[in-house]
């Protein structure tokens, strides 16, 4: 009766270590995930970099074109550098906030949609040498091909950029005026 007994709580006790170790053991490749995940985070500080810079950059180029001609290369340099100095300010910002937050953000999420073999099927891909290639090489793919669509496309783009900016400042000077 006691080894019974005693069989029993060992079975029970091991049975419910077993979940324990394997939630540990996803916890932990689910850390590993993140680490290896920087570049992707970094991506995303620069995406909002580009979000942040795209209107105040487009804004500073139309203010250039109400400049008198003479003025807007000297103008333009003038202000180049005082931009720059922003931009880089905001993406160590944002860049040193991804890699602080990315953690927290991004852990519960590999813990909760992966399974812990699907964590090491990842991890192995991310360490793989196929991976960091890709990953060197995809930038440089995604660049060209932007390249490429902004170049084959700018002749028929600019002109309706133009006609639209040209169509909403004729509106909104309309409308400034009725006041």
């Amino acid at each position: 009766m006691t080894r019974a007994l005693t069989s029993l709580v060992l079975a029970l006790t091991l049975a419910g270590v077993a979940p324990l170790a394997q939630a540990d053991a996803r916890k932990e490749l689910a850390q590993k995930a993140v680490q290896l995940h920087t570049q992707a985070y970094e991506n995303v500080a620069k995406m909002l970099v580009v979000q942040v810079m795209q209107p105040i950059v487009s804004g500073v180029g139309q203010a250039l074109q109400r400049l008198p001609a003479e003025r807007r290369d000297a103008v333009g340099k003038e202000l180049q550098p005082e931009v720059k100095k922003f931009q880089d300010e905001l993406d160590a910002l944002l860049r040193d906030r991804a890699q602080k937050l990315a953690p927290a953000v991004l852990q519960p999420m590999f813990e909760s949609k992966f399974t812990e073999e699907e964590l090491r099927q990842l991890i192995a891909w991310l360490e793989s040498p196929t991976s960091r290639k890709y990953a060197a090489v995809g930038a440089e793919m995604s660049a060209a091909l932007q390249q490429k669509v902004v170049g084959e496309t700018k002749a028929q783009v600019d002109p309706k950029i133009k006609a639209l900016q040209d169509s909403l400042a004729a509106k909104l000077k309309a409308a400034a005026e009725k006041k």
